[in-house]
């Protein structure tokens, strides 16, 4: 059973448009009941569960996000109806949750993320661009794309870069990011359910086989605030 988890963070505005959404996919057994009820303890520890070594990473997410009791909301959607796309019904669990730890008071703008890209079966065996095939269109494919997935973890703080020039995420914040991906995996695969890349293009989820952070930051540019106003010079 092909299952679809949002991860909604509240914004301390308590405006909807400043949420952070992080969407996860999973393949799960059939009688899926008790996997909707592993799923979300297993996202929630993602965020806020100890790592090996590194700080939770909940403690790199900005001040930005609400801490408040229940402000974080996953939604899980079954979409075995909808693997090449298109809508996919109304949640069929949705549960509460809450971030834990303080973030540094020195955020970056709102659109800095850290990016944790998922490798699915085979994509990095596949070609980054391929002759077009059967499908619509005349530009070529990406087999390698369709095989990958990312997680922009964020908005998130200078508490986890390095001093620069030029600025870059750390080891230590590269490590948290990668062990809570590897806790994620390992924790539900005994489960049965395997952390997974969906793809509409091909109308598939695959397994993954491998997590990979930089050591540069990304941007998501919709993250970021809208001006509140415009000075002007005259000259």
């Amino acid at each position: 059973m092909p299952i679809l988890a949002q991860v909604e963070l509240a914004s301390v505005t308590g405006i909807p448009a400043d949420n952070v959404i992080n969407t996860f996919s999973f393949i799960t057994p059939a009688g899926f009941q008790p996997q909707l009820d592993q799923i979300p303890n297993a996202l929630i520890d993602f965020y806020n569960g100890a790592n090996t070594g590194p700080p939770p990473l909940s403690t790199y997410l900005s001040l930005e996000m609400s801490r408040a009791a229940g402000a974080v909301t996953i939604r899980q959607y079954d979409i075995a109806g909808a693997l090449s796309g298109g809508p996919t019904g109304s949640p069929v669990r949705t549960s509460q949750h809450t971030l834990v730890g303080n973030a540094p008071a020195l955020p970056f703008p709102g659109e800095v993320a850290m990016v944790l890209t998922l490798r699915g079966t085979d994509a990095l065996s596949s070609a980054v661009e391929a002759p077009d095939g059967g499908d619509p269109g005349t530009a070529p494919d990406r087999p390698r794309a369709r095989k990958t997935g990312r997680i922009y973890f964020g908005p998130t703080t200078q508490g986890g870069a390095t001093s620069g020039p030029p600025v870059r995420p750390d080891s230590v914040f590269r490590e948290a990011l990668l062990d809570a991906g590897q806790r994620l995996y390992s924790g539900l695969a005994p489960l049965g359910i395997i952390w997974s890349v969906w793809s509409r293009a091909d109308g598939a989820l695959r397994g993954m086989t491998s997590l990979q952070v930089d050591d540069a930051y990304d941007t998501q540019r919709r993250r970021g605030v809208a001006a509140t106003l415009r000075e002007t010079r005259v000259l």
